[in-house]
């Protein structure tokens, strides 16, 4: 009994040693990315390893940093609008991006960032025009948009302090709060309603 449970340790040890070996093969690489004409900060800019998927964002100072297997030897930067720049791995990286005129039109996001095609996708996306969203003024935003997008129910904010209540293709949450996430240039928006907690 006793060098069954000895085999099974050194058979769990084989396994994990290669993960370990790997995990102290990792350099830190750090920098910051900006745009050559104003010489101002880029965030939201995709810093990849190139030939893998391990990646960041530059936060809003333009800054960055990324843990880097020890074989890499190319970082990727992609951002909307900018040229793509790929540079040699170093500790420290200073990337300046240039402006490319893109098209944004049928570009959509889908979940985790990723950008999409929207031909290439399998489900039907459905987008609100700034205009549509303005045609009828409202004191609050979300009740514009009662009445634009399939599927989904705005309820009106009501007094002064109040929140629209959202409801995507009817209610599914046991707790009764199924609000939807709203994110705005990458920031969360809090819907709740204020004294609620």
């Amino acid at each position: 009994m006793k060098q069954r449970f000895v085999g099974w340790l050194v058979l769990v040890a084989l396994v994990a040693l290669p993960g370990l070996v790997d995990a102290q093969d990792l350099r830190t690489v750090t920098g910051q990315v900006t745009a050559v004409e104003s010489q101002q900060p880029l965030g939201a800019v995709r810093v990849t390893v190139k030939g893998t998927l391990i990646s960041t964002v530059t936060d809003r100072e333009g800054r960055f940093t990324l843990q880097v297997p020890a074989n890499a030897t190319a970082l990727v930067f992609t951002g909307i609008g900018f040229k793509l720049v790929e540079v040699p791995v170093q500790s420290e990286v200073q990337v300046a991006m240039e402006r490319h005129a893109v098209i944004l039109e049928g570009l959509v996001v889908t979940a985790l960032g990723v950008e999409r095609e929207k031909r290439s996708l399998g489900t039907s996306v459905q987008g609100v025009a700034g205009a549509d969203a303005s045609a009828v003024p409202e004191l609050n935003f979300l009740s514009s948009l009662q009445g634009l997008v399939a599927g989904v129910q705005i309820t009106d904010a009501g007094p002064t302090g109040g929140t629209s209540r959202i409801i995507i293709r009817g209610s599914s949450s046991i707790a009764g709060d199924n609000q939807p996430l709203i994110v705005v240039d990458g920031i969360p928006i809090d819907n709740s309603a204020a004294g609620a907690g």
